[in-house]
């Protein structure tokens, strides 16, 4: 399963546009499900590791249950996101099933420890994981759903432009101020 994990990780990260050609729109739920699982739990790894370093140390003990906790918490989201996705794209004229939606959502998860990362570059950061994101929902439109790519543009683009929009403006509104202290 290792390879297969590796495998899928470099496909969407170095050549989405054929992964999501070649992905397989059938085959249950199990594998997609833990390799999102896996996705958000090594996610939430470097975060939980990251915000340690940068904050000062967590609880030892905390640290298990955050990350238990958070990627159940995250699994159940991205099932609900999963849904999102599949209404949209129905709507957009898919007439591919809630499971493809979901493997394409669970497979998007693999730049997840990569956003992670990015998330601590402050403003730049969490803006290219939405740019990221929406590229590969983008390509999944068009590859996996068969969507014109005009329509997935223009979908998925002012979708994508309005969470940017609004991260952008959070981002730059609650920066803490730099402080510079003078004697």
């Amino acid at each position: 399963m290792g390879k297969k994990i590796t495998s899928t990780i470099k496909g969407i990260v170095f050549t989405p546009s054929e992964f999501f050609s070649q992905m397989p729109k059938k085959g249950g739920y199990k594998e997609p499900s833990l390799f999102l699982i896996l996705m958000i739990f090594v996610g939430l790894l470097i975060n939980t590791i990251g915000t340690a370093l940068f904050v000062g140390r967590p609880n030892p003990l905390s640290i298990p249950i955050i990350l238990i906790v958070g990627t159940v918490i995250i699994f159940l989201a991205c099932s609900f996101g999963a849904a999102l996705l599949y209404g949209i794209w129905r709507v957009m004229g898919s007439e591919e099933s809630f499971e493809t939606a979901f493997r394409c959502l669970a497979y998007i998860s693999a730049i997840s420890p990569f956003t992670s990362l990015l998330s601590f570059i402050p403003v730049i950061g969490p803006l290219a994981s939405i740019v990221w994101v929406f590229l590969l929902i983008i390509l999944a439109s068009i590859k996996v759903h068969h969507i014109r790519s005009t329509l997935a543009w223009a979908v998925w683009g002012s979708i994508g432009t309005i969470f940017f929009i609004t991260t952008l403006v959070a981002q730059v509104a609650y920066r803490p101020p730099l402080v510079v202290l003078v004697e």
